[in-house]
This record gives C-alpha cells, structure tokens and sequence, in this order.
C-alpha cells in the first residue's frame, strides 16, 4: 500500500503544472458562466489527477496530456467557447430574420 501512496504523491508532483493549468481555467470558465468549459477541464484535472501507475514502472504514464488535442481549448470534438459564441449569435440571427419574415 505504500506503494500506491507514493506514487499518487509523485504523480501529483509530476503533473502540477496541468493541474495548475487546469485549475486557472476552471476558475476563468466559471466567472465567466462557461460551464462546457468548466467541465472540460475538471474532466481533465481528474484525468491528470487520478490516472497514475506505480513509480516503478512508469515516469510520467501523462506527458501526451498537453497532446491530446488539436487545439489546447478543445477537449473531445467540442468547439473553444469563441466558436459556440459565434454559433449562438449566428443562430440568433437567424431566427430574428425568420421572425421578420413570418411575423406571428
């Protein structure tokens, strides 16, 4: 059991600046009510946080995190929030000009 102690600690130690990372943009996404965001990167502080193996067999089982997107804003295929702004504002748009056309 040690064992697991050990390398949980150290698997924190290793990843502090993702989990700092993290944190920062937690804290941004909820002063600003973005809550896709938010979610977004608690996933990824539990990620970082939780999956660790023993320090016997692996260094840092998470260096590919900063990696595993095309965009740093982007976590699985979901638009950074200026694209789902800009998504919003087009559908608002949209239905204004609808509503000008067939009015009730």
């Amino acid at each position: 059991m040690p064992d697991f102690y050990l390398s949980f600690v150290m698997n924190l130690l290793a990843n502090s600046l993702q989990i700092k990372l993290a944190s920062e943009k937690m804290i941004t996404a909820s002063a600003e009510h973005d809550t896709v965001t938010f979610c977004q990167q608690l996933g990824a502080l539990l990620y970082v946080a939780y999956d660790f193996s023993s320090y016997k067999t692996a260094a840092s089982p998470l260096s590919h995190f900063t990696e595993l997107t095309k965009y740093s804003d982007e976590l699985k295929g979901i638009a950074p929030k200026h694209l789902r702004a800009a998504k919003v504002e087009e559908t608002r748009i949209e239905k204004r000009r609808k509503m000008e056309e067939n009015p009730p």
